[in-house]
């Protein structure tokens, strides 16, 4: 499967740089091409990269989002496990932490976030799961009518257009895996913030948004630690 395309997603104004920096150090064959898309719509994004993959003939398309810390053997793993549908393992970037992992489909649409097993390992058969990171076959698209991502389909005010798409390629009859041995790191904003405890004096807390409560908290140097 030597003949693929990375498309990338992102917004107009991009993210992070710590991203950009581990796509040109990731490891992939020669010949690979690139596509990248920018919008506000991630739908639009990922039916260009689509577009252009299937149209440039390639085998399979590897779909990006440009908040991830890619592995240089990233992309040589999902090629590796040699499945129509895989993706890297990651994390939300809000808490609760859930992996990216969906367990099932219900009746209205909608799926249940998959609680990993103390025993799981390796590549695993899932419901659903995202596509920041995700080795797609040229055979799946082609079974499936465009628009090939979409937005709304399971609940108005979400994206869910990954895990819409992958309702619609199940029933098409292909599986869906993550690899989560493929661990990827999911950059994430953030801010610390300075707060008078009773028990402990001044701490620092770290917070994923305002108002939200603070994800972890460490105590700050007391006079004669600096």
């Amino acid at each position: 499967m030597s003949n693929g395309m990375i498309g990338v997603s992102s917004p107009e104004q991009g993210r992070y740089s710590l991203f950009w920096a581990s796509l040109f150090g990731m490891e992939r064959p020669k010949g690979t091409g690139a596509c990248f898309a920018r919008s506000a719509v991630i739908s639009d994004n990922r039916n260009k990269i689509t577009a252009e993959a299937l149209a440039s003939g390639a085998d399979w398309v590897l779909y990006l989002d440009d908040d991830h810390v890619l592995q240089t053997d990233t992309l040589k793993k999902l090629l590796d496990a040699d499945k129509d549908v895989i993706s890297a393992h990651y994390v939300r970037r809000q808490p609760p932490f859930w992996p990216v992992i969906m367990d099932q489909e219900l009746e209205n649409g909608s799926f249940t976030w998959k609680e990993l097993d103390i025993a799981e390992r390796g590549i695993q058969s899932v419901a659903a799961v995202g596509a920041g990171c995700l080795l797609v076959k040229r055979k799946v698209l082609e079974a499936i009518p465009p628009p090939y991502w979409t937005l709304g389909q399971i609940h108005p005010s979400s994206w869910g257009d990954d895990l819409h798409w992958c309702s619609r390629v199940k029933k098409a009859g292909f599986e869906i895996h993550v690899d989560l041995e493929n661990v990827l790191p999911h950059i994430m904003s953030g801010m610390v913030y300075p707060q008078y405890d009773e028990n402990q004096g001044w701490v620092a807390n770290f917070s994923s948004d305002v108002g939200k409560p603070p994800i972890a908290r460490w105590m700050m140097p007391l006079k004669g630690d600096l």
